[in-house]
């Protein structure tokens, strides 16, 4: 579904990408992972259009996507969620979520009935009524997620949906993710909580520096050395 050729992006002396290559298969999670700075949110950046790199291809169903803007790759199936979450404090979480149904539906009945879909999906349709304001962190990570799916995405593009939840949010979140796979949405994640990417994902892809030091399962990614002494630590073994 996805493919990223030697993408570069430098900005000034500094290389936050350097002839970064992988795929994304259809209907697979799959997860970026690596130390702050290795230059994950760039790549994210790049994949939904915010930035452009320097060098390098990425295309989504065989199209070049390498130049497009956000709202392009928007229209064509790709959704995207931030670290920092920014809902619209003065609507609703149902507005908020409608928000992004009616990008690809413009009648409001539509919308209201695919975001009401959204939100039972992931358990929160008690909250429909709420504002974001009065929403627990674990909450507002949800409604980040909802609003990315409202847009109906083939690939979901999640940065750090589980970071600073507590072990069983964390396994809730896991069970919303896997949902969303097997209703046809594949993601790519970035993602620092170590047990569930190794437990969510099909395949992983660990960045250092900017550079790919590892691209494959789960299994092996704990045997390989480089990641050992980049990321994992000896004390993680």
């Amino acid at each position: 579904m996805l493919r990223i050729e030697q993408v570069t992006k430098t900005f000034g002396g500094l290389t936050a990408l350097m002839d970064v290559s992988f795929d994304v298969s259809a209907g697979r999670i799959k997860a970026v992972i690596g130390p702050n700075g290795a230059g994950k949110t760039t790549l994210f950046n790049i994949l939904s259009g915010l930035m452009h790199p320097d060098c390098g291809s990425i295309f989504f169903d065989g199209a070049d996507i390498t130049r497009n803007i956000p709202e392009k790759n928007a229209r064509i199936g790709i959704g995207r969620t931030f670290q920092i979450t920014r809902p619209f404090l003065n609507m609703t979480v149902l507005d908020n979520v409608m928000i992004g149904a009616l990008a690809s539906s413009p009648k409001i009945q539509a919308g209201r009935e695919r975001a009401n879909e959204i939100l039972e999906l992931l358990d929160m349709k008690r909250l429909a009524h709420l504002f974001p304001g009065s929403l627990t962190v674990e909450d507002r990570k949800r409604l980040e997620v909802a609003r990315a799916l409202a847009l109906q995405p083939r690939l979901l593009l999640l940065d750090e949906v589980m970071a600073g939840l507590n072990p069983a949010e964390i396994e809730a979140f896991k069970k919303i993710l896997n949902g969303i796979r097997a209703a046809g949405t594949t993601i790519l994640l970035i993602e620092h909580v170590l047990h569930a990417v190794l437990s969510l994902s099909d395949e992983i892809v660990v960045l250092n520096y900017g550079q790919k030091i590892f691209d494959g399962e789960p299994k092996d990614l704990v045997r390989n050395e480089a990641v050992i002494k980049a990321y994992l630590g000896t004390d993680f073994m």
